[in-house]
């Protein structure tokens, strides 16, 4: 699954049916690409967030995800060591140890069965996205330092049709 399809999800609390909230976050633990928990955000005044672990969360699907037991209530942030997917969209991404930048973080896809967060969808820029395409990317561990993610041994899984997958032809191309 992907990310935005889970987000605003409807979280359940099996057995009550009671609605905790919506899906408003996946949480990564640090130096890896397990999930930490995800967030259920509420409208209540004082506790507006629960983090479910991987072990509460027992289905996952795009119209509910259904958790056990009331998940841990939190005001701020928990205080372990995690990466927001939410601010991880948008970031650049970099090979651990190389200041390239492949791309930045579109969208992330999830094995929610394996708790693990599975590929990267990257772009460059709207223009660069429609001509080439966006490209999915695998990672044994992500990590954030100074507004860049570090994905350690990246691999392509795939490049995006864009435009140049098609046949089409760049204004920018010099044969043209």
């Amino acid at each position: 699954m992907n990310y935005y399809s889970l987000l605003n999800t409807p979280v359940i609390q099996y057995p009550s049916g009671r609605k905790i909230g919506t899906v408003s976050d996946i949480f990564l633990k640090e130096n890896s690409t397990e999930i930490f928990g995800i967030v259920a955000t509420n409208r209540s005044l004082i506790y507006q967030n629960r983090l479910y672990a991987p072990g509460d969360i027992i289905y996952t699907g795009t119209h509910e995800v259904s958790v056990f037991g009331p998940g841990v209530k939190f005001i701020k942030a928990p205080k372990e060591k995690f990466l927001s997917f939410r601010h991880i969209i948008g970031l650049k991404t970099v090979p651990a140890g190389s200041s390239v930048s492949i791309g930045t973080v579109k969208d992330g896809f999830f094995d929610m069965e394996a708790g693990s967060l599975t590929e990267l969808l990257i772009g460059k820029s709207i223009a660069d996205d429609i001509i080439n395409g966006r490209k999915l990317l695998r990672a044994d561990s992500i990590t954030e330092e100074h507004g860049l993610i570090k994905a350690e041994n990246p691999a392509l899984l795939s490049n995006g049709k864009g435009l140049k997958a098609l046949g089409a032809r760049s204004s920018y191309d010099k044969n043209s």
